[in-house]
């Protein structure tokens, strides 16, 4: 039976991947097609946010903790 389970498994990981791989370009076909006004309110809108949870962050005197640390890393590399 061990061997119906891992040649299941491994089924399984590929289908997911290759559902994975579809929906990726299935988004990536979709965002060809978004004009470049809903792209910048859209980067705009999340730029907004990560410097909301930034303030956020530090207004709960979480400074030099691990969290704001944390939340910190996450809007650098957002703005990126």
């Amino acid at each position: 039976y061990t061997g119906a389970y891992v040649t299941a498994a491994a089924l399984a990981v590929i289908g997911l991947a290759a559902a994975g791989i579809a929906l990726i370009w299935g988004l990536s076909q979709f965002w060809y097609y978004v004009s470049l006004t809903v792209r910048m309110g859209l980067a705009c809108g999340l730029l907004l946010l990560t410097q909301i949870g930034v303030g956020a962050a530090m207004f709960q005197e979480r400074q030099g903790s691990l969290v704001a640390e944390g939340v910190a890393l996450v809007s650098i590399s957002a703005g990126m």
